[in-house]
């Protein structure tokens, strides 16, 4: 009977829960969730009544299409949040040192593993009960059948176990909650767009008989895709498809078992500078046949002055000149092959002016150079403070200003390094449209001088501003928060949120409001950073006004304001963040 009691009484799971209802953030996400999910339910049904002319009897029947939309924003919230929430579990507790602990505890690791499962996995089920409502109304239209409606809740009560065992493998096995956020996500876009890129290519190639839109999907256990064989109204061959996802359940909670006691106790490691140490045998290797030749000698300076930049620019994998080098030449050597073969390929086909390949790669590496600098800097103070060494710091005479001024050496290394190589795609679409006449939204013709010049001048402000604010957004994000973990995923929401949100409050106005073709409401979607990306893109700039200078002044001061502002707010208040006051 004490066992029992034990078993049940699961005291890791009540531990995690109380922990999270004590947090105020639970409270702030649960409501974006919800705030995100009616308003996208309002945006769609609104859109569905101008269709059926705002008289909603014309609707009825029409509520299975309605629960497909809540359950794809359903999918979208469970691959968005909860491996956010799970790939911290145990690196947390391997960071706090106290994964020990519960070793000494009567929990057995089967035990640990599932109570701490759980305890994020009802969290993102109580999500689940937001939408109860929207499928109320969905049901109410009529067009659902029980077994469809089963079939869509199973699934998602399914890829939530999916994706969090991924998340609790990843976790069991690495010794960062950072390294641990990243492999999560890597390997649920592996696990779910791997396979099925493979198989289109294989398609194409008409190397295989199998279609990329049918058993490739199923092949790679994804279970989102086995909702359109809920269609057949047929629970039962639903619940047989998808075996192969629940086996995949328990292969990942196997390897995170497995992971648990072998990985509990690991020292910490930069992968960054294993990778840049095996480059380094690599190009000794090479130095063999050309002769010794060293681009970049690796000086032994002193600290001077400056001591803590000396530590980032010298003792930092990321900061070390040559290390840097190896960085950027593995991003521009593909860069540059990638636009070479694109002019090579489309000279022949078709005529100047058509560079959507090389514009797809220039968004490519925004992304890139965006998360990088983001994660970069989000991670110069909290690692400090994950290590305990931002005390030692604090003794130092040096002012809080000074501290922030240096770590941020390293950081501006490599926004200098993300630069080169969007430059040069600037440059190579710019060369390769300035032969071409653009046409305007209106039909209105542009001189090509005026096309490049406002192009380049408004790619390379973005450049030179972009990189530099979120810089000191992400910093700041790492001054205010505490660990690791909370500091990457604070981050990453709110770079996500500044370049989403504008676009979604804009599309709310032009549906209820009805100003599709108003420039005068569009221009407020240039707080996003990537509206003024779009439009020097595309050269639309009468989606924002009449003017091309209008939409770039007013752009880059907004965010040279807030570049400024952040500045300013990280070295002002630096010693109030670093614990000084």
């Amino acid at each position: 009977m004490s066992w029992i009691r034990s078993t049940l009484s699961l005291p890791l799971l009540r531990k995690e829960l109380v922990e999270q209802a004590l947090r105020k953030r639970t409270y702030i996400i649960r409501v974006i969730y919800a705030s995100l999910l009616f308003f996208a339910f309002c945006v769609y049904l609104s859109d569905e009544l101008d269709r059926y002319e705002g008289n909603p009897f014309f609707m009825l029947g029409s509520g299975k299409q309605m629960f497909e939309f809540l359950v794809g924003l359903q999918f979208a919230g469970i691959y968005i949040f909860l491996p956010a929430m799970v790939s911290g579990v145990l690196t947390s507790e391997k960071e706090r040192g106290s994964l020990g602990l519960l070793f000494l505890t009567d929990l057995s690791p089967w035990e640990i593993l599932i109570q701490k499962l759980l305890g994020r996995l009802v969290p993102m089920f109580s999500f689940f009960l937001l939408v109860l409502p929207l499928m109320a109304i969905a049901y109410a239209f009529g067009g659902i059948s029980a077994p469809y409606l089963a079939s869509g809740i199973y699934l998602l009560f399914l890829t939530c176990f999916q994706v969090a065992a991924i998340s609790l493998a990843a976790s069991s096995s690495c010794r960062t909650s950072g390294r641990s956020f990243l492999i999560s996500y890597g390997l649920i876009l592996l696990l779910y767009f791997g396979v099925a890129v493979l198989f289109m290519i294989l398609e194409s190639l008409e190397l295989t008989r199998f279609s990329w839109r049918s058993e490739a999907y199923i092949f790679a256990f994804v279970p989102p895709y086995l909702f359109e064989d809920a269609r057949t109204e047929e629970f039962a061959d639903v619940f047989l498809r998808s075996i192969p996802v629940i086996a995949s359940v328990a292969g990942f909670l196997l390897v995170a078992r497995v992971f648990l006691i072998r990985r509990a106790f690991v020292p910490a490691k930069d992968v960054v500078l294993n990778v840049f140490k095996g480059l380094d045998r690599f190009m000794s290797g090479l130095n063999v046949i050309t002769g010794g030749i060293i681009l970049v000698k690796d000086k032994k300076k002193l600290p001077g002055n400056e001591p803590i930049a000396w530590r980032e620019v010298s003792k930092k994998s990321l900061g070390k000149l040559h290390y840097l080098l190896r960085f950027l030449l593995l991003i521009e050597i593909p860069l540059i092959i990638f636009i070479t073969a694109f002019a090579i390929q489309q000279a022949g086909r078709y005529s100047w002016g058509d560079a959507e390949g090389i514009t797809a790669l220039i968004f490519i590496v925004w992304a890139i150079a965006i998360l990088a600098v983001s994660l970069k800097s989000s991670n110069t103070i909290v690692s400090e403070r994950a290590s305990q060494t931002l005390e030692v710091l604090l003794t130092t005479p040096l002012s809080g200003r000074e501290i922030v001024r240096q770590k941020m050496r390293g950081v501006r290394r490599v926004i200098i390094v993300l630069m080169i190589p969007l430059i040069t795609a600037i440059a190579a679409e710019a060369w390769w449209e300035s032969p071409s006449i653009s046409i305007g939204y209106w039909g209105r013709s542009y001189s090509p001088r005026l096309d490049i010049l406002a192009y380049l001048v408004s790619s390379l402000l973005s450049v030179f501003i972009f990189l530099p604010m979120f810089a000191w957004v992400s910093l700041w994000i790492g001054l205010k928060v505490r660990s690791k973990s909370r500091a990457i995923i604070v981050t990453l929401i709110t770079v996500l949120g500044w370049i989403t949100v504008p676009f979604l409050l804009v599309g709310l106005v032009h549906v209820l409001g009805d100003f599709y073709y108003d420039s005068a409401v569009n221009i407020f979607t240039l707080f996003s950073p990537l509206s003024i990306l779009v439009v020097t893109e595309t050269g639309d700039f009468d989606m924002v006004g009449t003017v091309p200078g209008v939409a770039i002044v007013l752009t880059y001061l907004w965010h040279g304001a807030l570049l400024f502002y952040f500045r300013w707010l990280c070295l002002k208040r630096a010693d109030r963040y670093l614990g000084r006051i």
